[in-house]
């Protein structure tokens, strides 16, 4: 049911004042002379922004482009593919794809594009220079100084990430050159050969493969980079394709030869678009400390219709045991039961484990054999038969120090995810003034994701206490929730959490 575009070629494009920028005028004409097409009402701003304009002329009522309107046609010959890259760079991956840490298939576009980057003759293509300069992907953490990541991504497991990240990208290129150097000795390098790109221009390519490759739309299923498809900017949220959606925009196919048709990639409006929206994609339900690491940027409010946050903490526990400490690692996320239930009992048996292996006293073997033989020597008895109250003092004994371990467990429990919250090196008015400033810097970015690691960890908190004081007899004070930058949504959840692990595990408080 999709409303198709007119015929083949496009009707003149829009005049160069309503792009704000030669290239942008530039890159439309080159993808509808490629034999593409562009819907009228489509315009690229300076910002890099594609927008729905209004082109109604006559009538003071604002046009509105309807769901499942065609929006672009993008020819696959427009596109970066790896069958665009080099033959050397394809042979030399090839042969040391086992090698290599980081996705092979990124790595071959970011070779090609580092080429484009040092050609003068193909970087002038007006795909090329609708790329933003590449001052623009020192937001990504990678790129950024140990001090800086130190001082900004301290308490986070992106610390770690980024900086492997960094390390295999220039060790991937440095096994890359010199499998090509050590070709090029032997006369082993095809005719197409341009001089061995810098790894600054790797880096730089690298970083917008990563933050503008589309998965699956290559000719062959590969990666692509798909001109103004890409500076769609990224957003979630509902799917209801009603013009109130905070979801996506557009939805996107890729399109086989027809007829005299060659291979393209069609976009088309996932809801009703009134004039002046700025499309956006998704890219799907990706974390803050997803989306930082691959696209240099972060979402103030990272929240699935359901109520579930993307942002998962990745929660650190170190268990004692009579061999030396063990370290594992919980995977915490906020949202409705189904999301917090699993991860909350995991970190739970984590001290619930602990407790029971210092309880055991460092016994051996031997002496817990021993007194499982006491045990039955005890239960041949002839007492034993007439027990039944004894019996019953021992299970109610056996309830008390059984309920007695849960709660010394959900207190260091909640003693170790508040010293989580309080592990981050970003804090106290350094992260509120980096919140505060509303842009993409990598102070902003971080805090944002700090911030949503620290409130998923104070729901885990909150949960625990308010589990051991259910166990203990005692009322939930509400008033502890205080000053401690709570929301409703996470007191909801965080009862919720409780509910459920009450019935559960006591067939309810």
């Amino acid at each position: 049911n999709l409303h198709p575009p007119p015929n083949y070629p496009h009707p003149p494009l829009m005049p160069a004042e309503t792009n704000e920028c030669p290239w942008a005028t530039d890159l439309l004409r080159y993808l509808v002379e490629s034999g593409g097409y562009v819907h009228p009402s489509i315009v690229v701003r300076a910002d890099r922004t594609v927008r729905i304009q209004d082109t109604t002329a006559t009538s003071a009522t604002t046009s509105t482009i309807p769901r499942n309107t065609v929006l672009l046609t993008i020819p696959s010959s427009c596109c970066v593919t790896q069958d665009n890259c080099s033959k050397r760079f394809v042979s030399v991956v090839k042969e040391k794809t086992s090698e290599l840490t980081m996705d092979t298939g990124d790595l071959l576009l970011a070779f090609h594009l580092a080429t484009i980057a040092d050609d003068s003759v193909l970087n002038r293509s007006p795909y090329a220079r609708s790329f933003p300069p590449s001052t623009s992907y020192n937001s990504h953490p990678r790129r950024w100084s140990h001090s800086q990541q130190s001082s900004l991504l301290g308490g986070t497991s992106l610390l770690q990430k980024c900086r492997e990240d960094a390390e295999a990208l220039k060790r991937d290129y440095e096994t890359v050159r010199a499998c090509y150097i050590r070709r090029k000795a032997f006369g082993d390098t095809p005719s197409d050969s341009f001089p061995f790109p810098s790894y600054e221009r790797f880096d730089d390519a690298f970083a917008a493969v990563s933050s503008r490759g589309f998965a699956g739309l290559g000719s062959d299923g590969s990666d692509a980079m798909v001109p103004l498809l890409d500076l769609l900017n990224h957003r979630r949220g509902t799917s209801t394709h009603s013009s109130t959606s905070n979801g996506k925009d557009v939805r996107y196919t890729y399109l086989p030869s027809k007829g005299s048709q060659s291979t393209s990639i069609e976009v088309v409006a996932d809801r009703d678009l009134p004039a002046g929206t700025i499309l956006h994609d998704t890219y799907g339900a990706k974390g803050n400390s997803q989306l930082l690491s691959r696209y240099g940027f972060c979402l103030e409010t990272n929240w699935e219709p359901d109520g579930s946050c993307n942002d998962v903490v990745e929660f650190k526990v170190k268990v004692q045991q009579p061999y030396g400490d063990v370290s594992t690692t919980v995977k915490l996320r906020a949202g409705p039961k189904s999301y917090t239930y699993g991860g909350f009992v995991k970190a739970l048996e984590c001290f619930l484990f602990d407790d029971q292996e210092q309880d055991d006293g460092g016994d051996d073997e031997d002496g817990g054999m021993e007194a499982f033989l006491d045990e039955e020597e005890e239960e041949e008895g002839f007492g034993m038969m007439y027990g039944s109250m004894d019996e019953i003092e021992e299970d109610d004994d056996d309830d008390a120090q059984s309920t007695q371990a849960e709660c010394t467990a959900l207190e260091k429990l909640s003693a170790s995810l508040e010293t989580a919250r309080q592990g981050y090196t970003l804090q106290g008015p350094a992260l509120q003034n980096a919140l505060t400033t509303n842009d993409c810097s990598p102070e902003h970015c971080a805090a944002l994701l700090i911030s949503s690691e620290r409130r998923t960890l104070l729901l885990f908190k909150l949960a625990a206490v308010a589990i051991r004081r259910q166990l203990r007899g005692e009322e939930i004070d509400m008033g502890a929730y205080k000053g401690l930058d709570v929301d409703d949504t996470l007191v909801s959840q965080m009862e919720e959490l409780v509910t459920a692990y009450g019935a559960i595990r006591h067939d309810g408080f």
